[in-house]
Order: structure tokens, then sequence, then C-alpha cells
């Protein structure tokens, strides 16, 4: 089997609310994407987002100077994951790091506080909605292009939704706003917890 290619999958087909039994939210997207995606490539499409989106000189402090080397993109590896899977509240995901193997190895040995998580996002909100937007984004073609293989829909029309391009510009605002709104709940989620 050849590798998954995103440039050759058209983002403009609307996903179903339901795909294959499996519900999806108002934006398309099941809450966790391991619904769609399975766990091991969804660990490879975050880490290759991260690394299309990662800028030298990220700082989580606000501070002139950086964070000691690789520390940024571990908390954005991480925080663009959890979010892709329904992770959103920033003491879960310091909890979850221990138990969970993906989240474990996603952390590179290293483990942030919720403290630490929590201010990263709230100053480096831009670029994780970068690499959650892509990742969205490819678990979406990724999909569509599951399920036309288990359809057992033909190369050419693999070919021919590869081309459609109308909607365009619509799915990738939807796939924007459905990063956002992980984004958002991983903010609501934060703040709940400290009125606790």
């Amino acid at each position: 089997m050849s590798r998954y290619d995103p440039a050759q999958h058209s983002d403009s087909v609307r996903v179903p609310r339901e795909v294959a039994g499996i519900p999806t939210g108002e934006d398309g997207f099941p809450q966790d994407l391991r619904l769609w995606v399975d766990e091991n490539i969804l660990v490879n499409l975050v880490l290759e987002a991260v690394q299309s989106v990662c800028e030298p000189g990220i700082d989580s402090r606000g501070k002139s100077e950086p964070l000691p080397e690789g520390r940024p993109r571990v908390f954005l590896t991480l925080l663009t994951y959890s979010y892709a899977v329904g992770i959103y509240a920033s003491d879960e995901i310091e909890d979850r790091i221990a138990t969970e193997p993906a989240l474990r190895y996603l952390s590179a040995g290293a483990r942030p506080s919720w403290h630490d998580l929590r201010r990263f996002r709230r100053q480096n909100r831009e670029i994780i909605r970068g690499a959650l937007t892509r990742v969205l984004r490819i678990a979406r073609e990724f999909r569509l292009w599951s399920i036309a293989k288990m359809l057992d829909i033909d190369s050419a029309w693999c070919g021919r939704l590869a081309a459609v391009r109308t909607a365009e510009y619509k799915q990738t605002m939807l796939v924007i706003q459905a990063a956002n709104d992980r984004i958002n709940q991983a903010v609501l989620r934060d703040s709940m917890a400290l009125d606790e």
C-alpha cells in the first residue's frame, strides 16, 4: 500500500454528520479523532503538523529568552494531540501523560505541570491553532480516502474527488473554526478548574 498523500485528496467535500456509525459534531469531526484515524497515524500527523508550523523562538513564558531547546515543541505537540483527541483540561493532560502511552511518548520524557501547559496555550494560541488545523484537515482527508477505499471506489473517482475545489475556502474556514472550538473548550475547562 502506498503512503497517503493529502495533496491528492480534496478538502472540499462535506463530511456527513455520521460516518460509518461514528457521530460527528456540528463541525463534522468526532470529539476524538482516534475514531477516524488509528492512534499511531494520528501521533505521526501531530508530529508532522508541529514540525510544519513550529518556528524558532517560541517562548511560552513571554520572555525574550527562549525556553530550553525542545520544550516549546513538546508543549505544542502535547496540546495539539490532546485537543485532537478531546482532552482539553490542562490538569487532565498532565495526569494522562503518566497513563496514556501516546501522550507519554509525545511528552519526550517531560512532565509539564498544568500551569505550564495553560501558560503555553495562552501565549501561543495561534501556533496551536495552526498545528491543530493541519491535523484536523489531514484527518478529514484521510477519513474520506479511507471511506472511498472501504467502498471500493475506483482510483479515477478519487482523482475526480481530488480535483473538486469549489468549496475549499469554506471547508478551510470550518476546519479553522473546529480548531478554535477545541482551544476554546480547553480555555473553558481550565477556567472551571480554577473556579473550584
